[in-house]
């Protein structure tokens, strides 16, 4: 009788090919596959690294589910530390990720749906580890990724390197979503590498500013607060015009947290001739952002969608 590493030798490679394609998504089924034989995982390891889901923000925990003792100020997506939401697994199932595609970065291309949420640190550690420190040239590697569920559910401002990313990130995005706190550079690098003319399906859930300085560090709360520029009536208010961005791009002024808007104003400046889905979410109006932020996210909006 020929047992199942045996028969792997005698089957055709297409036909092992075939019978793998038919598993992408079954995770599991394709993962047992490749521990048959080294012929098996050469060809199912691929298939595997097709769809690769290391998330917890699909787990139900949006703004909406926050509890009432963690008030959504400003429309924070809040450091999920439950494992009700986080697998206790996340973090070391993400570092077996990074570790394989270090010692391997010829799978990274292989990659063409990735759903990743930036928690960084698990629930017991100060600070990051080695192969977090390669996090960014993993994902410069993905040139292939056409779906991209980005999510960023962490509350560290005091590690540079989460700041630090590539100016070039994900080149073949057609499906791009972006959910909680990111900062302007990471956003700006995944966004202008794309071609516009090629995306389908856009949805910024809320996206949000983290606010920084004109030296880009991270905005600290208080002085967010202090300064702030609340307008008595915001629909009056013409939120960040184009000379107030360009101070911004430049380091001369500081960028306040509240809703993510300048992605629609890099986009709409491009052929959109592919979009067919827009999905945008907003946090609540509160009187601790900077209601600027929320008013343009408004304007280039209703500019996006004339656009």
């Amino acid at each position: 009788m020929l047992n199942s590493s045996s028969l792997g030798n005698y089957l055709p490679a297409d036909i092992l090919r075939l019978i793998f394609e038919n598993l992408v998504g079954d995770s599991t089924t394709l993962a047992c596959a490749g521990l048959v034989s080294r012929l098996w995982r050469t060809h199912s390891l691929p298939l595997l690294l097709k769809d690769v889901d290391l998330s917890s923000h699909n787990n139900g925990r949006l703004p909406q589910y926050e509890m009432p003792s963690l008030p959504l100020l400003r429309g924070v997506v809040m450091s999920d530390y439950s494992d009700e939401y986080r697998p206790r697994n996340l973090v070391p199932r993400q570092r077996a990720f990074l570790h394989l595609m270090t010692d391997r970065p010829e799978l990274a291309m292989h990659v063409k749906t990735f759903t990743w949420t930036l928690v960084w640190i698990d629930f017991d550690e100060d600070g990051l580890s080695d192969i977090d420190l390669g996090t960014w040239d993993v994902f410069s590697r993905m040139q292939r990724v056409a779906r991209l569920d980005l999510a960023s559910l962490h509350n560290i401002h005091d590690q540079p390197y989460i700041r630090q990313n590539p100016s070039r990130l994900f080149p073949a995005v057609t499906h791009l979503r972006l959910v909680g706190w990111m900062h302007r550079g990471l956003v700006k690098a995944i966004v202008t590498s794309l071609d516009a003319s090629k995306l389908c399906c856009l949805k910024l859930d809320h996206l949000q500013e983290e606010g920084a300085l004109p030296n880009g560090e991270p905005m600290p709360q208080d002085l967010s607060s202090e300064h702030l520029d609340n307008p008595g009536d915001p629909y009056d208010d013409e939120g960040i015009d184009d000379k107030l961005w360009a101070r911004q791009e430049r380091g001369d002024a500081g960028i306040f947290p509240g809703p993510m808007w300048f992605p629609l104003r890099l986009l709409r400046q491009h052929c959109l001739a592919s979009i067919t889905y827009l999905q945008i979410k907003l946090g609540p109006f509160t009187e601790s952002i900077d209601l600027r932020n929320s008013v343009t996210m408004f304007h280039e909006t209703a500019e996006f969608i004339r656009r």
